[in-house]
């Protein structure tokens, strides 16, 4: 959820309306924070749930990279009439359960333990486990993205920190929700084979989980695939959201 993601779907989705909630950041986090109890994909779903409702939008394609691509998945799941197509960039969730976390996942749940958030933690996490060559991403990104990071009141109540006590794996895993072999929306899934925070792998297991799952991989490619591969990006996902839905 940041201007990376921001521009591609300016692109992708030029022929639709489009709305990037990177723009009510504020509004998305003081959501979280107050629904502290819940899970937070489950706050995230309910704040997207309801701007949907506020803005009178019965139904929408969701496109999501990382946590967004969970929080998307999840939408389906709870709320598949509001639901059209689903994009999902390397989504969140997906096998979480069934393997040790990725190191660059570990960089991402502790990124605010410890010293707390630096510049050099947030370039060392971007350059070495976010994109294939870390040597393509400007500073500005990353000056974006560490200021957004030390937002006090995002420092105050960080969002990914891990599940503390006896978690329920239903929630943090996706394919142990019996309910995802019943999310007939049409999906694409894309993900870079060299993805370090959520591993390619998930591709597969949505693929085969999901009725109606077509799967892309990317080589020589991380877990920006919106960024790192935005022409081919922008084409498949065009594409796929021009293409009308059999009855």
């Amino acid at each position: 959820i940041d201007v990376v993601f921001d521009e591609c779907a300016d692109n992708a989705c030029r022929n639709h309306l489009h709305i990037a909630l990177d723009r009510v950041v504020g509004v998305i986090h003081h959501q979280v924070v107050i629904n502290a109890l819940k899970n937070i994909i489950d706050a995230l779903v309910e704040f997207k749930d309801g701007l949907l409702d506020a803005l009178g939008i019965a139904k929408a394609h969701i496109v999501g990279n990382s946590l967004g691509g969970g929080c998307a998945l999840r939408m389906a799941i709870e709320r598949p009439q509001s639901v059209g197509r689903l994009v999902l960039m390397g989504p969140g969730g997906i096998n979480t359960t069934r393997g040790l976390p990725t190191p660059g996942l570990k960089r991402l749940l502790t990124y605010y333990k410890g010293e707390g958030p630096t510049l050099e933690k947030i370039t060392e996490f971007i350059r070495g486990d976010l994109v294939y060559d870390g040597r393509q991403v400007p500073d500005s990104i990353i000056k974006e993205r560490f200021q957004s990071s030390i937002d006090p009141e995002v420092v105050a109540a960080p969002p990914l920190l891990g599940p503390k006590g006896i978690p329920n794996f239903k929630n943090l895993d996706f394919t142990r929700d019996p309910r995802l072999s019943k999310v007939a929306n049409p999906t694409l899934v894309l993900w870079g084979t060299e993805d370090k925070v959520n591993r390619p792998s998930g591709g597969q297991s949505l693929q085969k989980g999901m009725p109606n799952c077509d799967l892309y991989l990317f080589s020589k490619t991380g877990h920006w695939v919106q960024w790192e591969r935005h022409a081919e990006f922008n084409a498949v996902v065009t594409t796929f959201l021009t293409q009308e839905t059999a009855a």
